[in-house]
């Protein structure tokens, strides 16, 4: 299997059943490795190896409309919770066939058991309530992290994974699944920092610092201590197939973002 076949694959199919993007063609195929980077273990499996790659894309649409296009999110919470797989007339089929695609896929490619919890987990994110430039105060970093739970989807793409290997996600060991999740947020925040506090956006760990202390040498050291902490937390575990799952995700999830043109890291590197 040929990685770039199935992404290539899936970037057109993203753009056929309608997303409204506003990247070109290739940088959504740069946008789909991120799956492969952080869950190498994915390969074992196209069709989990497809699937995780149409669910970058279309978290990264549902993320970008919760701004900008609300009606499209609300009535893609509808359709997910009524897990609906066939569009009803065709201006549903024009307007919305990639959740309807998208919830077929999830139906058609995890068990039961994993389905149910990528089910809660996309229910949980899809809400438009989260506006990343609004005002909001944190009384630490830990309650901002918990509170960027709530609108990243990380979590679904280790579920994936384990349904990829013939396994249950092991949901009673879920506190080491949130520390490297925690690892990942502060590195995306790193890696975006750039764009998002050009455009006002507001749910960022270094923004948040910024604002307490304008020091941003100082505050990038202290995130980075931060993420090497959660890092090393992964090397603890006991399990060496959960141990192995979390620490390449975290180590591919920095790999990808120092290169990914979402974030435009290495187009400008002098943090303001």
């Amino acid at each position: 299997m040929i990685v770039e076949d199935v992404i290539h694959k899936t970037a057109n199919i993203a753009l056929n059943k309608g997303i409204d993007w506003r990247y070109d063609f290739n940088t959504i195929k740069e946008q789909m490795l991120w799956a492969p980077y952080i869950l190498p273990k994915i390969l074992t499996s196209e069709k989990h190896l497809y699937l995780a790659c149409f669910s970058v894309t279309y978290l990264f649409y549902v993320e970008d409309a919760k701004v900008r296009y609300k009606d499209f999110v609300h009535h893609a919470m509808d359709i997910h919770s009524r897990r609906a797989t066939a569009p009803t007339d065709e201006y549903d089929r024009n307007k919305y066939d990639i959740v309807y695609y998208y919830e077929k896929l999830l139906q058609e490619t995890l068990s039961p058991f994993n389905y149910e919890l990528v089910h809660k987990d996309l229910l949980d994110f899809l809400p438009t309530e989260f506006d990343g430039n609004q005002e909001k105060h944190f009384s630490s970093m830990d309650d901002y992290l918990n509170e960027r739970l709530k609108n990243i989807a990380v979590h679904i793409f280790f579920i994936m994974l384990y349904d990829a290997l013939n396994l249950n996600f092991p949901t009673e060991h879920d506190h080491y699944f949130r520390k490297a999740v925690f690892n990942i947020l502060i590195f995306n925040d790193l890696h975006s920092y750039i764009k998002e506090k050009a455009e006002n956006e507001q749910y960022n760990a270094l923004v948040l610092l910024q604002k307490e202390k304008n020091d941003i040498e100082h505050n990038v050291q202290e995130l980075l201590q931060m993420a090497n902490d959660y890092l090393l937390a992964s090397y603890e575990i006991k399990d060496e197939l959960m141990r192995e799952v979390l620490v390449a995700a975290q180590l591919g999830n920095i790999a990808w973002g120092s290169t990914c043109r979402r974030y435009g890291v290495m187009k400008n590197l002098k943090w303001q």
